[in-house]
Formats: C-alpha cells, structure tokens, sequence
C-alpha cells in the first residue's frame, strides 16, 4: 500500500495495460467498478515523484473502498509466462483438446491479459461444437469488454447445447448491448415455469427495459416479479425501484438522452479593472499555450496502425516495431510529417513507402484528427455517427477500404465502444462519431461489392499457396471476370499446381473469353510436364469429347493411382453417364484422400444417394460440414423418406422447430416449420397437403413455383419465375434450371407457346457457361448438330437429369438413351422428382 504525510511518503504514478470491469468487490464486497494496471511506486516529496521504488501490478483497484492487491510486475510476469508456456504445451500435443482450449482462455482472464485470449480466440471460436469451450470464450470476452463476440459465442454453445446457463449468460450480454427484447425471448421457455428463483432474472431484464427507455415493458416485469415473489411488497428497494419505474413512464423520461446543464452567467464586478492588466497577460499566456499545445500535438500524433490480413505481422513506422495479430489494430504515437511504412513476416514482405502525416497548425489544437496506416491495403474501416436522444435513429455509417492511408476529423471515440449516455444540448439531441475496424464477417453487411473486390485483390497480394483458395473463391464471385482472369494469373502459374484455381479459372474463362482455346494452353502445358497428374485433370475437364476426356483421366490414374482430383473427375464422368456402381468407387478413393475437400465430398455423397445407400449419405451430411444446421435437416428430410422413413422425418422436424423457438406460436416457428414441411411433403409426393398449405395465397416462392408446376398451371408458374427468377434459380451456373424444368411440363401438358419461350431462355443461359453448356445449348437449339452418339451432359445430377431429359425431347434418334439416363438420374427427390418421373413414364409428348 502507499501512504504519504503531507506530501512526504510513498505514491503510484503511471498507468498501463490497464483493465475494468464491474464486479463485487473482494474487500468491501460493493458491486463496483474494479481496476487492474501496471505502476510504479515512487518516493515523493511534496506529491512530486523522485525515486522510484518499484514496479507493480495493481489487481482489483476498488472504485469505492479504493482498496487493492499488490504483486510484483517481474513476479507477475514471470507466473503469466510459466502460465502461457502450460497452455501451449498442451495445445502442441492436442489442439483439439476442448479443455487445454478452455484452460488456455481461463488463463487469459486470471492475468487480465486480452494478447493471450487472441492467441487462442480463433482456435476456441472454431470449436462450435463445444459449449464449454465456447462459454469460457464467451466469458473471456465478456471480461475484456467485447459483448458482441461473446454474444456470437454463446449462440454457438447454446446451438451444441441446449441449457439454461447458456441462455442466463446470453440474455445478460444480450441485456449488456441493449436487446433487452431479444433478451427477453432467449429466457422465454425459462418463463414457462412460474418459480420464485426466476425473480432475480426478471429484474435484469425489468433493469434492460428501463435502460432502453421502456417503461411499459419495466413496469410488465415488475409486475411479474411480485407475481412469483409476493414478499417483495415489503422490501424498500424494490419499492423504490417500482417508484422509479412508474415515475419515468408517467413522464416519458428517456433515459439515454438526459438534459444538459446550462452554466450560470457571471456579471460584471469591481475587479473589471483588475483584468485590463490580467487581460492581455492571459492572452499572452493563452497564445504561447496554443503554441506549445499545436508544436506538442504535431511532435505526438496518435496513429493506428491495422492489419488486414488473416495472418499476423510486425509493421514498422519510423522504426517503431508494431506487432500486429489478424484483423487487429495498435495504436502508437510519430511525430507528423513524413514517415516511412513496412511490414514483415515469414509469410509477408510489404516494401517500404513513405506516407504524410500532416495536420494544419493553425487548427491544430481545435480539431480531432485521426489517421490510420495499413500497410497491407486489405482492411476496412467503418465511421459511424451514433444519435442520442431519437430511440428510432439508426447510426449512419461510412466506409472505406483497401487503402494505405486514412485521415478522419471529429472522430470521438476512435476504436473504442462509445458511452451509454451523453449530455445534450436543450433539443434533447446529440451525437457521437466512432471508427471501427470491419471484420471479415461483417464486410459483405457495410461494404459495396467494388470496395470488397479491392480488398480482396490486396488479401491475394499476400496469400500463397492452398491459403489463397478461400479468399479466391469470394473474390471468384464478386470480382468482374476479366479482372478475376487477369489476378488469377500469377496463381495458376504456380508450382505444385493449386487445382482450385486452375477449376475456376477454366469455368470464368470459358464463359467470359470463349474464343480462347483453353484446351491448347493447358495441353502446352502438359506438354512440358507430361507426368502431372493434376495437369492431366486439368486438361481432360476442358474436353467436351468423352473419349478423350476418360483417356486423360485414365492417364493421370496411370501416372498417380490415387490422385484425388483424376479420381473425381472419373466418378463425376461415371456419376453423369449413369454408372453407379464404377462411380462409387472413384468417388470413394477421392473422398478418401481429401474427406475436408467440398469438391470430393459432394460427389461423393451423390454417389452414395445414387447407389441408395441413404445412411452413409445421412452421415456424410451430417460430418462434413457440406451444410449448415438447417440445411443439414433439409438435406436429411428426403434422404429419410427415400428410405421409408417418413414419421422419423416428421419427428426430426418437430424436434428441430422445438429446439430453435420452443413450442410457444410464433411468426417464426410457423415459417420454418411450414418450410421444412414443404420439403416432407415434397419428398413423399404428399402434393394434397402441399397445394393445400398454399391454396389460398402463394407467399413463398420456391414451394408455390412446385405447387403451380404440379398443377398444370403453368403459365402462372411462368409469370411467378419471372418475378423471382434469382430466388428460384439461385446462383451460376444454373440459372437455366427452373426454365428447363417449366419446358418440360409444358412440353407434357402440349403448352407449345410457352414451352417454347422456355426454351428459348434456357437456351441464352446456357450459352454463357462453359464449353459443356454450350454444347448442350447448341444441341438444345439445333437438333440436327446431334452426332451418332449422345453427348452426356456433364453437371451435377439434379441439372443433368433435367439437360437429358430435355435433349430427349428435342433429338428424337437418341430419345430412348437420353431417356433412361434421365430416369437413372433422377434420383433425388427434390425438384422437379415427381413431375420429370410422371413425364418419363408418359409415352408420348415427344417432339
């Protein structure tokens, strides 16, 4: 402890990595605010500090008793290293341990240290399958005073498991951040059982309501609390709290937006004389002040510096080494002028630029300026002006992206969360201005498509190798296709090949450049490296000749039995001409090789499907992360009615609505189970109770599209796709997909007009895709090109059943092989299953 008698004794000066938090207090045992930080003890005289003593850490500075614990900051130090050196041995001999995770989190937050929480933050936030671990992340988060994270985190320890903690600890941050409502809802099947124990939750959430301003809502749960608590009657702090309540309903007070002060106004006085001597002293005072304040700000100017990168770095700013984590940021202080940037790191060589940082002198000291370095040109920052005292006002944000530089004025609160409450002026309104550092989640939210494609060019820059290929896909769909060709150069020149460049930088560039004869660059290619596997795949995808696509195949399979990527494109080859059972097992060795590989899996799970092995496609969707949580069961619901298993389905979605919304109605219990529902119902051919559901009104496209289709009506069906046609087609490259199918119910039904006009835009869909759909365009347009065998076409099988049975239609002398291709692809039982088996079961409607 420190004492001093009249200025003589011991004292504390300086504060670093310091740390707040509200809790109760160790000593006085107050809920207060609590403050831990490094200082230094020093002997002073007369409160001016001339030796120091020595360095500490300061635990649990007491707002109130202002009592506190001391340690040594070498001893401190010392036991967080021994510490953190604990945590990384056992994450070095399992990093998928959950418990070595969750020790390494409780070791950030016993040395209040939020460096080490980012060194496991991504390890533990990848572990959603683990509520504990994502708890003891949530926590940590909390402590550090990030609510939003901790709210994302307990959302996945409430999706692994379902318990009443997890939803306790999220309605507080809930509350924390101001979604009280939301709050409210996720204690909602905790309400459902009327026990005193729930008061204390109850004022939390009455606490939330009041904080927000409403007061209706606060006075609905006190009333509550009395309900379950009616000995509360007698107690006074609840009486004053209901008080309080009633007391700002009745006058509407809005709690966030309170009134300003106005000073009081001096008058004149005798001692007016005084100051025609004290006056210009003042001035002169004031003047040099302004100086010596705008020179002292220009020799001290506070930068952030900022990675956008998803690997970590160390930038250097005037010499200044500024180590930077993933998507992070620092701040430091440089003199202004110019200044020379760069960045290193195993992994990233950013060359050395010089920047300016200049402010004007004359207004130097009356505006708050702020700049902001990143080297890596990959980050984004957000403005955003918060408005007090308008409940309904959103915070109108700015953006900008991908530059070195950035120079802001009128920033209040600079990286940091800004207050909950402001003084106003009389309108009753204020505002505060913010900056902050977008994360990967939330760029697509706030950026434009142009500012996400800039930085994603930057993100490329520095990604090598197989971590390029994440970031390569986005930039693949947002990027115009001339500009992802001309960045995906340097990428498919590298060595070993990255496969996963070279197969988008086919498909762009056959359907953006399609006179360019790809297969002559990449048979250059093999030409030099006649041996490569890859390169033989490669080659043989851009083949629309089967014979030779299946000779390149077997090549790259002679070269590498068990190249995954020769193996899958065999078994998608197979898959597509309908041979099951020889698919199976090229599709097995390629899963096999690479299980995490999307590409792999995918046809894998196909091929299980095709050959009616509907337990391992179950399992397969279930563990390879193919799809998420909802889709997992939508995925599910016509794998279990394929099996017969149509009650364990419906019990399946049941449990499923359950769990999300519980059992209470609500707008958005009804529409997830109606939409799970429509997809049993679909599977099992239940179409009674599906144009039942969509009868009267047809609000939700995909099923009323099904439901039109099943009926005949077709022309409505073809009004309702072109009001939607993205939402029914998704995304490329089938946007052809509802066409084709709406062609070959007309073609049944004899709707010769409108089967036509179908066509016709399927037709124009196709023939911007790639060598393979352009084939299919052009035999769909001109019948008489068909060869004396039938080409196959080479999609997934949910787009090929429908391309062979449509060629079926239009090339008479292989309707019978396009036929029964068709029927053998048609074996998932999603859209359009029962239409295309009712059309292929037809004799007749042949054109």
């Amino acid at each position: 402890m420190t004492y001093s008698i009249n200025g003589i004794g011991t004292q504390h000066y300086g504060v670093r990595n310091e740390v707040r938090r509200n809790e109760v207090c160790p000593h006085c045992g107050r809920e207060v605010s609590l403050k831990s930080y490094d200082t230094t003890k020093y002997f002073v005289v007369f409160f001016i500090p001339l030796i120091p003593l020595k360095k500490l850490r300061i635990v649990d500075d007491c707002s109130f008793c202002r009592r506190w614990t001391e340690v040594r900051l070498a001893d401190w130090e010392e036991r967080k290293q021994t510490a953190l050196r604990e945590c990384l041995e056992q994450l070095k001999a399992n990093d998928t341990d959950p418990q070595a995770v969750a020790q390494a989190i409780a070791t950030a937050t016993s040395f209040q240290d939020e460096s080490i929480l980012l060194q496991f933050r991504e390890l533990a936030m990848s572990m959603t399958d683990h509520a504990d671990v994502q708890r003891a992340l949530a926590s940590a988060l909390t402590y550090f005073g990030n609510h939003q994270d901790a709210i994302v985190s307990l959302r996945h320890a409430l999706a692994a498991e379902d318990t009443r903690p997890t939803r306790v600890q999220l309605a507080a941050e809930l509350v924390q951040v101001g979604q009280t409502k939301e709050a409210d809802a996720c204690l909602a099947y905790i309400w459902e059982n009327n026990s005193p124990e729930h008061v204390g939750l109850w004022r939390m959430i009455a606490e939330g309501y009041q904080q927000e301003s409403n007061h209706e809502a606060t006075l609905e749960c006190i009333n509550r609390m009395l309900t379950l608590e009616p000995s509360l009657e007698s107690d006074k702090e609840f009486k004053a709290f209901r008080k309080k309540a009633e007391k700002y309903r009745k006058k509407n007070t809005v709690l966030a937006t309170p009134k300003g002060t106005t000073r009081p106004q001096k008058s004149n006085t005798p001692g007016l004389d005084l100051a025609k001597w004290i006056g210009p002293a003042v001035a002169i005072l004031l003047v040099l002040g302004y100086f010596a304040t705008a020179i002292w700000r220009g020799m001290s100017r506070e930068v952030d510096v900022v990675n956008g990168l998803s690997i970590p770095y160390t930038a250097t700013v005037n010499g200044q080494f500024v180590p930077l984590e993933p998507h992070s940021r620092r701040s430091i202080t440089i003199s202004e002028g110019q200044a020379t940037v760069s960045g290193a790191s195993d992994e990233v060589a950013i060359p050395e630029r010089t920047i300016t940082v200049k402010t004007p002198f004359w207004t130097r000291p009356f505006k708050q300026h702020r700049f902001v370095i990143n080297p890596d040109e990959a980050a984004a920052i957000g403005r955003a002006t918060i408005v007090y005292g308008d409940r309904n006002a959103e915070p109108q944000v700015t953006t900008s992206a991908g530059q070195f530089l950035y120079s802001y004025e009128g920033i209040d609160h600079p990286f940091e969360e800004p207050p909950q409450t402001i003084e106003v002026s009389n309108d009753g309104i204020g505002y505060r201005d913010i900056l902050f550092l977008l994360s990967p989640d939330t760029e697509s939210v706030y950026l434009s498509r142009q500012e996400q494609v800039t930085i994603l060019k930057n993100r490329l820059k520095f990604a090598k190798g197989a971590r390029s290929i994440p970031i390569m896909r986005v930039f693949a769909e947002l990027a115009e296709p001339e500009d992802f060709l001309n960045v995906a150069a340097s990428f498919i020149a590298e060595r070993p090949l990255l496969v996963e460049w070279h197969r988008v930088y086919q498909t762009i560039s056959e359907s953006a450049r399609p006179d360019h004869d790809l297969i002559s660059e990449y048979k250059a290619q093999l030409a030099q490296d006649p041996n490569n596997s890859d390169l033989l795949y490669l080659t043989a995808r851009l083949h629309t000749d089967l014979r030779q696509r299946r000779e390149l195949l077997k090549r790259a399979l002679d070269v590498d039995p068990n190249s995954p990527y020769a193996n899958h494109g065999l078994g998608y080859e197979l898959l597509a001409s309908g041979r099951f059972d020889r698919a199976m097992s090229y599709a097995t060795t390629a899963w096999q090789a690479a299980p995490s590989n999307t590409l792999f899996a995918t046809l894998y799970y196909y091929c299980l499907i095709a050959n009616e092995n509907f337990d391992g496609a179950i399992e397969i969707i279930e563990t390879s992360g193919l799809v998420d949580s909802v889709q997992t069961l939508v995925q599910t619901i016509p794998l279990l009615v394929a099996k017969g298993e149509a009650p364990t389905a419906a019990d399946a979605i049941n449990a499923f609505v359950k769990a999300s919304y519980g059992e209470t109605p609500s707008a958005q219990r009804d529409m997830l189970q109606n939409a799970l529902q429509d997809v049993l119902d679909y599977a099992a051919g239940n179409f009674d109770d599906l144009n039942a559901r969509y009868a009267d009104e047809l609000n939700n496209v995909e099923p009323s599209f099904q439901v039109l289709v099943s009926q005949g009506r077709l022309a409505e069906a073809s009004d309702l796709l072109d009001a939607n046609v993205m939402v029914l087609s998704g995304f490329e490259p089938s946007l052809f997909f509802p066409h084709l199918a709406l062609y070959i119910a007309a073609s049944s039904h004899n709707e010769t007009a409108l089967a036509a006009r179908q066509l016709e835009l399927a037709i124009e869909l196709l023939a911007t895709g790639d060598a393979d759909d352009r084939q299919v365009a052009d035999l769909l347009k001109n019948p008489e090109h068909a060869g004396d065998e039938p080409i196959v076409p080479m999609r997934w099988p949910g787009d090929s059943r429908l391309v062979a049975a449509a060629l079926a239609k239009r090339i008479p002398k292989h309707q019978g092989q396009y036929r029964q291709l068709a029927e053998k692809l048609n074996f998932e039982r999603t859209f359009p299953y029962w239409e295309l088996k009712r059309d292929l079961e037809r004799t007749t409607g042949f054109e």
